[in-house]
């Protein structure tokens, strides 16, 4: 608390948005000891949320925090939004009214992978299983941060075994909405996902592997991708995209055509139930070579 100095009979502080404080007495000091009881709340370790203020650190100690003691991190409303360069997803992040969005002029190098929000530990060779995005309000900024100054720049990037995003809304992202990658028993879904420059929502798998396996797509809004809604790539494998709605996108259920040989195509893949509407020109932009043009659903190498 710094120079400050409260007295209280209670042994506990209610806390916002649910969760309790609790002090903890050590006698050998005198001073008190907080631990954050039920949930964490990302303001308690320091974010601002006025827009301009890089809440990355703050965020970040929150998400440590919670991981190490098993409990969510919620992102609480506040009169701005809450800027981050890069967040390291590790247990449950939820959206309670606060927009998380990236700061400006991130992206610097168009040879660059920029991941931003993500559950990677050491990129790539592990991550953070049983991670959960759930609520959230992302803000891509790719106003300011344009195309042509990255390679790679998702606003969410997830993967892991029983990992969801669900109920999040995604805008303005630079690159693509969602990519939902390296994905076992993981669900995607209830997310509305608006304006990009590649694709909604990617399914992925690493080059002739399967890590994608038993995956669910489902009930998802995309609108106004380039690209395709949804673009199932390389080696995915076992996975369900069923009741999603696509609307003013390059095509609609695409698959990007990388690689060849043992585990270099999709296969075991359902896809049901899907509503597209307005697809192709003018919504298809500059589509990447190897892609289908203007198509609803291309099952290609499948």
């Amino acid at each position: 608390f710094g120079s400050h100095f409260f007295e209280w009979d209670a042994t506990s502080i209610e806390a916002d948005n649910g969760g309790t404080i609790i002090a903890l007495t050590s006698v050998a000091t005198g001073r008190y000891k907080l631990k954050y009881d039920g949930v964490v709340n990302i303001k308690w370790f320091g974010a601002v949320g006025d827009g301009i203020t890089d809440d990355a650190v703050a965020i970040q100690n929150a998400i440590d925090y919670g991981y190490s003691n098993s409990q969510e991190v919620i992102i609480p409303k506040s009169k701005g939004e809450y800027r981050f360069t890069e967040i390291v997803n590790k247990g449950i992040l939820r959206g309670t009214g606060g927009i998380l969005k990236c700061m400006d002029g991130i992206s610097t190098d168009k040879n660059t992978l920029y991941y931003v929000l993500h559950n990677f530990d050491v990129i790539p060779s592990s991550w953070y299983d049983n991670v959960e995005y759930l609520d959230l309000i992302i803000d891509g900024n790719g106003k300011n941060n344009p195309k042509g100054s990255f390679l790679t720049f998702d606003a969410i990037t997830i993967l892991g075994k029983n990992s969801k995003i669900k109920n999040c809304k995604i805008y303005d992202a630079p690159d693509s909405g969602i990519m939902f990658t390296m994905i076992t028993q993981g669900v995607c879904s209830g997310n509305f996902i608006d304006s990009g420059t590649d694709v909604g929502i990617y399914i992925n798998d690493n080059e002739g592997s399967a890590n994608s396996n038993a995956a669910i797509v489902e009930n998802n809004f995309i609108t106004n991708y380039p690209n395709a809604g949804i673009a199932i790539k390389r080696s995915t494998q076992s996975c369900t995209i069923t009741g999603n709605s696509i609307y003013s996108c390059g095509q609609g259920i695409s698959h990007e055509a990388f690689g060849t040989g043992n585990g270099g195509h999709p296969i075991k893949i359902s896809i049901t139930n899907n509503r597209l509407e307005k697809i192709g020109y003018p919504f298809r932009g500059n589509l990447e070579p190897g892609a289908a043009h203007e198509v609803a659903v291309a099952l290609i190498s499948f």
